[in-house]
């Protein structure tokens, strides 16, 4: 079907260009360019103004244009909201912040994000926050591409990937990164420049997010329904009881629940690899609106999750997974043998790397959280010497440092 849609626009565009010198502007917009790279000569008089930091806001609303297009609905919208509506904004200042929580965020390429047009029109139409835009359309498409590539769209937020992706799209080898960017499901974070010494050149690697708190929506549903199988119904209590787990640092009920939600994630999607198993716990805790941040930056080198808890209290996690072996899946005493010298790797690490230092200054204590993952669900997970932090109470006179008032 895709190719006999190129051929459609073959001739549409190459009748077009025969006839360029009486077409002042064209402009061609859409979820992808799949078609430019088949279509060859036929589209070889456009520009690519995909990322073009001049045309970034293009296609969609800068906060300054939201302001001139719709101030005078602000107060109006703000009465008229249902009273229902959860954290209901008090002012239009602050109606003005929760707009751009639910539908800002967009990068294209430009200093400035974007908010999305389709969304704030129906916003302002219908008087309701709502998922407007995700609503529009089906999602079987993606879902499909999900069950094909499940590491690649768990570890699409937690990793780098090569810039040139966003520029390319294969339509006989479809990349999920380059469809959920082209279909706004995620925005660029940033673009990060490094030299490889291997060729002794500068590569571009990019940062994805979600946008907002719409896509956010939609995503975290997926990941909890589609990976995880967790009902609605189950969803609020074991987003709390995952954060007491935590808090109380109670590592045998966190090494049961994830084990039995790693086990529930439908066989198929399965791969024997440590990114595929990084990207389901980032999403589990991600997809249960827990503050999470993977690939954390240190000085030498990224931490696997970063989770933040109340009372400025960060739980370091560093995840390893074991390759199953014929003595191991016969013998539990290796297998957890096997684990515990994972975890131990995971601590060494954590210490060497320094993984804990970038939150010396922001937290009270850090926890370090080795967690070892043995074949397909078998969880080992110990929590570390707890590393005191810059807020934290000081110890008294005798360390040195003033008491606090």
């Amino acid at each position: 079907m895709a190719q006999a849609n190129l051929e459609v626009l073959h001739g549409f565009y190459r009748t077009l260009k025969g006839v360029e010198r009486a077409v002042q502007f064209s402009f061609v917009t859409g979820i992808s360019q799949m078609a430019r790279k088949a279509m060859g000569q036929s589209v070889s008089n456009l520009v690519d103004l995909s990322l073009d930091p001049a045309y970034a806001e293009i296609c969609g609303f800068t906060m300054a244009e939201m302001d001139q297009l719709f101030s005078d609905r602000y107060a109006v919208t703000l009465r008229n909201l249902p009273a229902r509506q959860k954290g209901k904004p008090k002012t239009v200042a602050d109606l003005r912040q929760m707009i751009l929580d639910w539908y800002d965020g967009y990068n294209f390429g430009g200093r400035e994000q974007v908010l999305n047009p389709f969304s704030i029109m129906s916003f302002f139409r219908y008087g309701r926050f709502d998922n407007y835009w995700l609503d529009s359309g089906p999602s079987l498409f993606l879902s499909g591409l999900i069950k094909k590539q499940p590491s690649r769209f768990l570890n699409v937020l937690t990793t780098g990937h090569d810039e040139s992706l966003l520029r390319r799209l294969d339509v006989e080898n479809l990349d999920i990164v380059s469809i959920l960017y082209q279909t706004g499901y995620i925005t660029i974070d940033k673009i990060v420049d490094f030299h490889n010494k291997n060729t002794n050149s500068y590569e571009s690697y990019c940062y994805f997010k979600l946008p907002n708190k719409e896509v956010r929506k939609a995503y975290n549903l997926t990941v909890r329904t589609d990976f995880f199988n967790i009902k609605v119904s189950e969803y609020k209590d074991l987003t709390n009881n995952l954060s007491r787990a935590f808090q109380e640092r109670d590592a045998k009920w966190l090494e049961t629940c994830v084990h039995s939600l790693l086990s529930s994630i439908p066989s198929i999607l399965h791969q024997p690899s440590e990114a595929f198993y990084h990207g389901a716990i980032h999403g589990l805790l991600f997809s249960m609106n827990l503050d999470v941040v993977s690939e954390a930056d240190s000085a030498t080198g990224r931490s696997d999750v970063v989770l933040i808890l109340p009372g400025m209290v960060y739980a370091v996690i560093e995840l390893k997974y074991v390759a199953r072996t014929a003595k191991a899946d016969g013998d539990p005493v290796e297998a957890d043998r096997l684990q515990q010298a994972a975890i131990k790797m995971a601590f060494e690490q954590i210490a060497a790397k320094g993984y804990h230092d970038p939150y010396l200054a922001k937290a009270k204590e850090i926890w370090p959280v080795g967690l070892a993952v043995y074949g397909r669900d078998q969880v080992k997970l110990s929590f570390g010497q707890p590393i005191a932090g810059l807020k934290a109470a000081p110890a008294g006179p005798s360390s040195g440092r003033r008491p606090q008032k």
